[in-house]
């Protein structure tokens, strides 16, 4: 239970950073969680688990009883277990995030969904509503957010605010254009509030952002 416990905090913290997440669980032994994402979204994840790092404590926190011999039995096995740096637990990550997962996963959608996606892909410099796309694709609200709970697991805005995010970070790393015309190209035409919006989502004001992607 108590394995489960840390299982299922260590995955819920890495689906919301969207970064690799580590700990020392409850037995003393080094746990960490790469998350897989594809298309902004989480789609499941790479977890290392049970070997000692840098970090690990001298012995393990939890022993059964008071059992010298089995103090002495569990201890030789706690030594016996893999030993990574923090660099090389990370660059691991690093090599597994670009050699194995990315050209592997793909994700499979309903038709619809892969319209949708592509739609809004391309207009995202254009006015996109909840509206918008059920006026398109002759669609329901419910329908549309059923199927982007279901094939996403994100909400329509979410989706939307997410690619025009990404869209948006890649415009200010890639070139020197005036930030309001970026704020343009993402479909937010009001300079002040697309300064406001960005900060609240990536941390950092456009401008600051992209004096931190050119050092």
């Amino acid at each position: 239970m108590l394995c489960s416990q840390c299982d299922q905090k260590i995955l819920k913290l890495c689906e919301s950073t969207k970064k690799m997440e580590s700990h020392i669980c409850w037995a003393g032994l080094y746990d960490s969680a790469m998350p897989i994402i594809k298309n902004d979204t989480v789609v499941g994840f790479v977890i290392m688990g049970r070997i000692r790092s840098e970090r690990s404590p001298a012995l393990p926190h939890f022993f059964p009883n008071d059992d010298p011999r089995t103090v002495e039995q569990l201890s030789n096995l706690y030594y016996k277990l893999p030993f990574l740096t923090e660099d090389k637990l990370t660059s691991l990550y690093d090599l597994l995030s670009y050699i194995l997962f990315e050209p592997s996963i793909q994700i499979v959608y309903d038709s619809f969904i892969n319209e949708a996606i592509n739609f809004i892909d391309m207009h995202l410099h254009e006015n996109l509503s909840v509206g918008v796309l059920c006026a398109k694709f002759h669609i329901s609200k419910n329908y549309l957010y059923k199927a982007f709970s279901d094939n996403l697991n994100s909400s329509v805005n979410e989706y939307i605010a997410g690619q025009r995010l990404k869209l948006a970070k890649e415009l200010l790393t890639n070139d020197n254009e005036p930030i309001y015309n970026v704020a343009e190209k993402v479909g937010i035409n009001n300079y002040p509030y697309f300064c406001r919006w960005f900060k609240k989502r990536a941390g950092y004001s456009p401008n600051e952002y992209r004096k931190a992607s050119q050092k």
